[in-house]
């Protein structure tokens, strides 16, 4: 990985889990079954609680202001598609590249753990963790979802 502060590996990930928590939210109503749309907006909720941990973290690293912005690196953590709506592509290929994006948060959270301590490599052992769990459920809707059109 690229040379990064925490603090910037911070607010990248705070960017990077707003956009996939829209991103998920977008993806509702394009679910063609209340379960898959449930869990999509479950995923939307937790990627937006993932975002308000870390502002706290940063809060509690009063001594590391964080950057104003995401940098360039933010593509390393959750990057959803710059298409925030998922328009013109298919709810099947909005679900691979959700799940790609969830593969490579996980990295990323493992990565700045294993280069932290403390509270803030809990924090991102956790979220890592979390990703995991999100890439499970996108594959078992991937499952379905295909199972269900062919």
């Amino acid at each position: 990985m690229a040379s990064i502060t925490v603090s910037q590996a911070i607010r990248n990930a705070i960017e990077s889990e707003k956009s996939a928590g829209d991103f998920y939210r977008s993806l509702v109503p394009r679910a063609r079954d209340p379960n898959t749309a449930q869990l999509l907006e479950a995923m939307s909720r937790d990627e937006e609680a993932h975002a308000r941990q870390l502002v706290r973290l940063a809060e509690s690293l009063a001594a590391t202001p964080l950057p104003p912005a995401a940098d360039d690196l933010a593509h390393l953590v959750e990057s959803t598609p710059p298409l925030s709506s998922g328009a013109g592509v298919s709810f099947v290929k909005a679900l691979y590249l959700a799940l790609d994006a969830e593969h490579h948060a996980a990295h990323f959270y493992t990565v700045v753990a294993d280069a932290t301590s403390g509270g803030v490599s809990t924090l991102f052992n956790r979220l890592a963790a979390i990703e995991r769990l999100h890439a499970e459920k996108l594959e078992r809707i991937l499952d379905e979802t295909t199972a269900s059109e062919g």
